[in-house]
């Protein structure tokens, strides 16, 4: 028999702001979960709730915190990783139902060797699946190929030794979409690992249009922090003077902004609902339809973020 105190002791930490009919399916499911009940904690943080979100959470044998000051989910998580008591901390969101294996791939992962740990995101489908469903099924938590191919993670699910977080510091706290990417992303580039594990599993819903586009206009306000990161820790290029520099920059600015509301072609949206074995799911054309919409509300939440980064920037002039 496996002495349970070798295990390492997890603090799963869950956000929730607005999800009283999803709160209590989450946090019944990482209370069964098949792993030594006395080597976790769950603590749930509820960032501002105008439901029964907080009243839904009191009745389970959880710690309950509220962020009230910063209405972000990086915010949220923040309040609570300072209360937990981990050596590992553990992500999801309100509306994902992690497997009963969840909690133990997940830290299977990191004692094998790594440093981050990114669990699969099984999207469930109504009955009958809308060209929304399938839009936010191929767009959206690619934890595999966002490792693969970037060296970040969505915090949906997501595992971290805690030591992580004092040497890189909390989640950028009050960014509305992308405070995860852009900290994975400062974690793999300082040399830590990150491996994808798909037996570390959350099944999440997929989204109706209206909720796909608010969370794509979420999106998009977040990228601007993204390219912000990026942009900072790129190398400097002296190929060009500051002022050829500004011009190359407004124009590649525009480009990007003209782009995002064009569509994709048909092609291409086909041949993504192949690779991930939607095709017949739901008509091409709708769901084309829909990424075009989803693409350029994605820009247009961009483009609301740059406005009000200038807003902010004349403020603070006129006040020096």
């Amino acid at each position: 028999m496996t002495d349970s105190s070798a295990l390492p002791f997890v603090s799963v930490i869950v956000p929730v702001l607005n999800d009283e009919a999803r709160i209590g399916g989450c946090i019944e499911a990482l209370l069964a979960q098949e792993y030594p009940r006395e080597r976790y904690e769950v603590i749930v943080v509820d960032n501002g709730s105008s439901d029964r979100s907080y009243e839904v959470a009191a009745r389970y044998p959880v710690t309950l915190l509220s962020e009230t000051e910063t209405r972000s989910s990086f915010a949220a998580r923040n309040r609570g990783m300072r209360e937990a008591r981990g050596e590992i901390f553990a992500f999801t969101d309100s509306d994902c139902t992690p497997a009963p294996r969840w909690l133990a791939e997940g830290v299977r992962a990191i004692q094998a060797g790594a440093d981050l740990v990114g669990g699969r995101v099984r999207f469930v489908f109504s009955p009958r699946p809308s060209g929304a469903e399938v839009c936010d099924s191929m767009a959206n938590m690619q934890i595999e190929r966002n490792i693969r191919e970037r060296g970040v993670c969505k915090t949906a699910n997501l595992f971290v030794r805690a030591d992580l977080f004092a040497t890189l510091g909390p989640f950028p706290h009050d960014l509305p979409s992308g405070g995860d990417v852009i900290w994975t992303g400062r974690a793999t580039g300082a040399g830590h690992k990150l491996v994808y594990s798909p037996l570390a599993e959350v099944a999440h819903p997929t989204r109706r249009l209206a909720a796909l586009l608010k969370k794509h206009y979420r999106v998009g306000r977040g990228q601007r922090a993204i390219r912000a990161e990026q942009r900072a820790t790129a190398l400097p290029s002296v190929a060009a003077g500051p002022a050829a520099s500004r011009r190359r920059g407004r124009l590649a600015k525009l480009g990007r902004a003209l782009k995002g509301f064009l569509p994709e072609p048909v092609s291409v949206v086909r041949d993504s609902m192949r690779q991930h074995e939607v095709e017949g799911v739901s008509g091409l054309y709708r769901v084309w339809l829909v990424a075009w919409l989803c693409r350029a509300t994605t820009t247009l939440g961009s483009l609301a973020a740059a406005v009000s980064a200038q807003g902010r920037s004349r403020r603070v002039y006129a006040t020096e």
